[in-house]
């Protein structure tokens, strides 16, 4: 067999595998209805389904904002990330305050947060463990919001 007659058997694999995926990432796609983003929730408090947006966080129980304060879930949402570990872990709540606040609002939303105060109770050398569960969120928090 000829190195041409390979890439031409390839490619038909490869489209396969594509599909297989897009198929897949359809399905996880189907699997949660709705989902408002970090934005939405944090322009309008009127709508939270359940949380103050005053309370302090606990966990983390931080000032990661650095205005003196102990943070609260409505300084989660204004959050801008950085580098390090306490970037990743503002990244991280600012997701996961939407997606909290969307398990509340939405039935099918996934609603698993172990992970979340997992990474909150030890977030030392955590950053991609945090960055990876913080793009799950928001894949989810982006499924389309109906307000």
């Amino acid at each position: 067999m000829e190195y041409g007659d390979m890439k031409t058997k390839r490619i038909p694999l490869l489209v396969g595998i594509v599909l297989l995926a897009a198929m897949a990432f359809v399905g996880v796609a189907s699997a949660c209805d709705y989902g408002c983003t970090p934005g939405y929730w944090k322009n309008h408090p009127d709508d939270w389904p359940c949380l103050d947006p005053n309370r302090v966080m606990d966990p983390p129980n931080a000032d990661l904002d650095g205005d003196g304060d102990l943070d609260t879930f409505m300084d989660a949402l204004n959050y801008k990330g950085g580098s390090g570990d306490i970037g990743a872990e503002r990244i991280l709540l600012r997701a996961g305050v939407a997606a909290y606040l969307n398990s509340c609002a939405f039935d099918k939303f996934p609603d698993d947060f172990s992970d979340l105060f997992d990474y909150l109770d030890n977030p030392v050398g955590q950053r991609n463990g945090m960055l990876n569960l913080a793009g799950y969120f928001d894949y989810n928090n982006n499924a389309g919001c109906p307000f």
